[in-house]
């Protein structure tokens, strides 16, 4: 009985929002907002995750501000933490996913966890997490605020992509699923410039055909203005169209090609392709080739495209 209780520990963690935090919120009003569920995604061993067995340690979801793992059976290692994503709950996206510096936890339930301030023994091992907000955060009403999506050439999320500002209140954004990020920005300064660092060392360039060659070409700084009171949308630009064969009707599955760019595209079942070019590409002109077996090819030349807006190009028509 008295092995079991030393070997059974709890493991208290505290998220902590942290554009609340650093908007110097009174501290009853630090917490997240709303409930934020969280689970021990598996064992660290080297450069991977090992899976812990069914039921080990279930996910737990806050309900006060606390998010608390109680009888933790578990021996001494390291182990990852993550936000458990469910569908269901629409808070469930308001946060980024754990910090790299912060998701992993070295647990020994042999070492005794640390006393309260006045020297009360605890039996669990505290520890402080902070949730960056996502691009869905319900930000505060009047917060200057730079938006933006950041995507492959076929219009996927570029996942991994981080976008930097040190002037922010929370100096980074990762891009989300659906492709988007947002920074806020201090409320009581005037207008100001800023240069968004994109970081894409974190994108798996093997994603996509001519991944490395595409993300090669992008920018490491994208500048912008951000307005007192008001939200500033980034717009990556792109060129989009159509494709109809001698019928009239749509073409699902043609080969579309820019020349000179990095990446193809195949059309989707209403014929519709939109190509999107690397953030701050400035306005210019592309040839676009269109391919589809049994047909000739199709180039329209010297395609005009608009600088942060989505262009239109002339219906392709194959024969």
């Amino acid at each position: 009985m008295l092995e079991r209780r030393r070997r059974v520990a709890s493991l208290v963690l505290r998220p902590v929002d942290a554009l609340r935090e650093t908007m110097n919120r009174p501290p009853d009003e630090r917490g997240p907002l709303g409930p934020v569920r969280l689970r021990i995604e598996g064992r660290v061993d080297g450069s991977d995750i090992r899976a812990l067995p069914p039921k080990t340690s279930p996910p737990v979801r806050n309900l006060s501000g606390d998010t608390v793992f109680v009888d933790l059976r578990l021996p001494a290692a390291t182990y990852r933490l993550a936000l458990e994503r469910d569908p269901r709950d629409r808070l469930g996206d308001r946060y980024e996913e754990l910090d790299a510096a912060q998701r992993d936890v070295a647990w020994d339930p042999d070492t005794p966890p640390p006393g309260l301030p006045d020297g009360t023994p605890h039996p669990a091992r505290l520890l402080m997490l902070r949730l960056r907000p996502s691009a869905s955060y319900p930000f505060p009403p009047g917060l200057p605020l730079v938006r933006g999506t950041l995507r492959w050439f076929d219009g996927d999320a570029l996942a991994g992509a981080v976008v930097r500002e040190p002037g922010a209140l929370v100096p980074e954004s990762r891009v989300d699923a659906g492709g988007s990020w947002a920074l806020a920005f201090p409320g009581a300064k005037p207008n100001g410039p800023a240069n968004l660092e994109l970081l894409v060392d974190d994108v798996d360039a093997n994603a996509k055909p001519s991944g490395g060659a595409y993300l090669a070409v992008w920018p490491k700084l994208w500048p912008t203005q951000w307005k007192r009171a008001a939200t500033v949308t980034q717009r990556q630009p792109s060129l989009e169209g159509l494709v109809l064969g001698p019928d009239d009707r749509p073409v699902e599955g043609a080969n579309v090609t820019l020349v000179g760019f990095y990446g193809n595209l195949a059309t989707a079942r209403d014929g519709r392709w939109r190509y999107y070019f690397p953030p701050a590409t400035a306005a210019g002109t592309a040839d676009v080739v269109v391919q589809r077996l049994g047909h000739p090819d199709v180039t329209l030349f010297n395609v005009p495209f608009a600088a942060a807006a989505a262009s239109q190009a002339p219906v392709a028509r194959l024969n």
